[in-house]
C-alpha cells in the first residue's frame, strides 16, 4: 500500500497557531494538497482547520473511508482502493462563521501507456530540416512526466510536459537537420514518469516508442551525362551509356535507359559516389527510320534526374556493282555499272564518275586488266557525317601465254661447280605450263630446282609456254664458265713427247751412219705427177 507523505502533527499545530494569530478568517485545507496514489492503492488524507474550537470536521468522498486519527483541529482518514481520479471535499463548522470547505482531487498514477514517434518521410535530402514529433498517451500526473528523444542511444532532447493537460496526448517536437552521418539512424522517444511515494521511495515508470529509421540522400542538380552516337544503322548494334556523380548513398540509386520508350538491358557500375549504366542498342530490320528518343533517368530518394537525346536510325545497304562479263577473252568490251541508294554519290575505284546514284565505265579487256578489282563506293552524308559502303568484283581476262624477258631471261651464265636455279615463268590466263629442253638432244632442264652446274648443262634450250589459249617459244642460252686445268698431266705429257722425239732422232742418226759407211744409201725422188688419185705412186714410176 502506497501512502503519500503527510505533514507531522507538530507542523500542523504550528501552522494553525500562526493562522490564528494572523487574524485571517477561518480556513480549512487538505494534506497532502495534491494527493497521488497508484491504481487500487490506499491513501491517508488529513483535513485541518484554523478554527479554535470547530464543531465538526469532515471529509466527503465516494471512496471507502475510515477515520484513523484526530486532534482538536484536524482529522485523518484512510481511503481504500482508489482506482480512479476522485474529488475530495474537507469541511469544518465553527461558531459564528460560515462552513469552511476545501476541495482537491486524488490523482491515480497512470504510467505512460502509448508512446509513438511520428513516421518520417521515406527520404530526406541532406541539409533539409525535419521534425521529430513524439506523442504520449497516459502518464499522470503530468507535472512528473518528461519525454526524451534519442538517436540510437544518444539523447537528443528531454522536455517536461507539465503544462499539457492530462485529457489529451502529451507531445514534444524537435527539429533537426539531415546529414550523411544519420543515414539509416534509428530515432525513438521515451516517456518517463517519476514519483516520490513517501515510504515507498521514488518510483519510475518508462515506456518507449518503436524506433523509426531515417534515410538521407544527396542527388545533385546536374542532369546525368548521356553518351551515344548520333547514328545507328538498322540491323546493327551500338553502345550507349549514362553516368551521374555526386550521389549518396549510391547503392540505393536506380538508373534506367530507354530507346523509343523501350527499356534497355543494362550493365550497372557503382563507384564511391558515381553511377554508370551501359547498354547495347539495336534496331531490327523492318523498324522505322528517323529520330528515336534516348532517355536516361536516375532516381534516388524521392527525386529523379533525367536527360534526353536523339538517335537517328537509318538504312544504307551496299551499292549494286555489275560487270557485264566477269570473265572475258582479251579484246572484249566490258561494261561496269555502280548503283547506290537514293541520295548517295557513287565512285568507281575512288573516281567520281557521276554526281548521282549511278556510275558506268566501259573498257576493252586487255592483259593489264586480268585480275583487276573494281570497287564501287557509295557515299551518304547524314547528320554531318559521311557514311561509306564498298562492294568489289574482280575481272578475269583470258589471253595467251607470254614469255617476257623479265620473267624468263634469254641468257644465263653460270660458273662451273656452283649451285644455280633456272627460272622461266610465263604470264597468261589460264596459267601456262612452261618446259625447257636442249635443242641438240632434247635434254630437259628442270625449272625452279637447285642444280650443281657442270659443263654438260651448257647449250641452247627451247622454252615453251602452253595453255588452252595457245603456245609461245623462246630460245634460252646457258653458258658455263669452265674452271682452270690441272698442270701435272700437261707437264707429264710434254716430257713424254720430248722423250719419244729424242729416241726417234737417235735411231735415225745411227741408221744413216751405217748406210753411209756401206755406200749403198741413195735418196729416192718421187714425182708428184705420178701420184694417182689416192696419193700412191704409179707402177710405171
Amino acid at each position: 500500500m502506497a501512502h503519500p507523505k503527510t505533514w507531522p502533527k507538530a507542523s500542523l499545530n504550528l501552522l494553525v497557531f500562526a493562522l490564528m494569530l494572523s487574524g485571517v478568517p477561518g480556513i480549512i485545507w487538505i494534506e497532502p494538497p495534491d494527493p497521488v496514489t497508484a491504481p487500487g492503492g490506499n491513501l491517508l488524507v488529513n483535513c485541518s482547520t484554523n478554527c479554535d474550537q470547530p464543531q465538526y470536521i469532515g471529509l466527503e468522498t465516494p471512496l471507502n473511508k475510515t477515520q484513523v486519527a484526530n486532534g482538536t483541529r484536524w482529522k485523518e482518514f484512510l481511503l481504500r482502493n482508489v482506482i480512479q481520479d476522485t474529488q475530495l471535499l474537507c469541511f469544518a463548522n465553527c461558531f459564528g462563521e460560515p462552513q469552511m470547505v476545501h476541495r482537491t482531487t486524488i490523482t491515480v498514477i497512470q504510467p505512460p501507456e502509448y508512446v509513438a514517434l511520428e513516421p518520417l518521410d521515406p527520404w530526406i535530402s541532406v541539409g533539409q530540416n525535419f521534425s521529430l514529433r513524439c506523442q504520449v498517451l497516459g502518464g499522470r500526473p503530468r507535472q512528473n512526466l518528461t519525454v526524451a528523444l534519442f538517436q540510437g542511444s544518444q539523447e537528443l532532447s528531454r522536455q517536461s510536459v507539465s503544462e499539457q493537460g492530462p485529457e489529451k496526448a502529451a507531445e514534444i517536437t524537435v527539429t533537426a537537420t539531415a546529414s550523411r552521418e544519420n543515414h539509416k539512424a534509428n530515432f525513438s522517444c521515451r516517456a518517463e514518469l517519476k514519483l516520490d511515494l513517501g515510504p515507498q521511495g521514488l518510483v519510475l515508470y518508462q515506456n518507449s516508442s518503436i524506433p523509426v529509421e531515417l534515410h538521407t540522400f544527396v542527388l545533385g542538380q546536374d542532369p546525368p551525362h548521356l553518351t551515344a552516337p548520333k547514328l545507328l544503322e538498322i540491323g546493327k548494334e551500338t553502345t550507349v551509356s549514362c553516368e551521374i556523380d555526386k550521389l549518396f548513398p549510391v547503392e540505393d540509386a536506380q538508373i534506367y535507359l530507354s530507346l523509343g520508350g523501350r527499356n534497355l538491358s543494362l550493365t550497372v557500375t557503382r563507384g564511391q559516389d558515381m553511377l554508370r549504366a551501359t547498354a547495347i542498342a539495336a534496331i531490327a530490320e523492318g523498324e522505322r527510320e528517323g529520330q528515336w528518343e534516348l532517355t536516361c533517368n536516375v532516381t534516388l530518394g524521392n527525386q529523379n534526374r533525367e536527360v534526353h537525346g536523339n538517335l537517328t536510325i537509318y538504312s544504307f545497304p551496299l551499292p549494286n556493282l555489275v560487270i557485264s562479263q566477269p570473265t572475258v577473252p582479251e579484246g572484249t568490251l566490258v561494261n561496269v555499272t555502280c548503283e547506290a541508294l537514293v541520295g548517295a554519290r557513287v565512285l568507281i575505284n575512288g573516281t567520281l564518275f557521276s554526281p548521282g546514284e549511278i556510275a558506268q565505265l566501259s573498257l576493252t579487256a586487255t592483259e593489264e586488266y586480268d585480275g583487276y578489282w573494281f570497287t564501287c563506293q557509295a557515299v551518304l552524308e547524314l547528320m554531318g557525317e559521311k557514311l561509306w559502303r564498298n562492294k568489289s568484283l574482280q575481272l578475269l581476262v583470258l589471253y595467251g601465254p607470254r614469255l617476257e624477258e623479265t620473267k624468263c631471261p634469254g641468257n644465263w651464265t653460270w660458273p662451273e661447280g656452283t649451285t644455280q636455279i633456272m627460272q622461266c615463268k610465263a604470264s597468261g590466263n589460264p596459267a601456262p605450263f612452261v618446259a625447257c629442253a636442249r635443242e641438240k638432244d632434247q635434254k630437259t632442264l628442270h625449272l625452279g630446282v637447285p642444280l650443281k652446274v657442270t659443263r654438260a648443262h651448257k647449250g641452247h634450250y627451247r622454252c615453251s609456254a602452253t595453255s588452252s589459249r595457245g603456245r609461245t617459244d623462246k630460245r634460252v642460252t646457258v653458258t658455263v664458265l669452265e674452271s682452270g686445268r690441272d698442270p701435272v698431266p700437261i707437264v707429264v705429257g710434254v716430257l713424254l713427247a720430248l722423250g719419244l722425239a729424242t729416241t726417234a732422232g737417235a735411231i735415225t742418226i745411227l741408221f744413216l751412219r751405217k748406210n753411209l759407211r756401206r755406200g749403198s744409201y741413195q735418196p729416192q725422188r718421187m714425182h708428184l705427177n705420178n701420184l694417182d688419185a689416192n696419193g700412191e705412186a704409179g707402177a710405171g714410176y
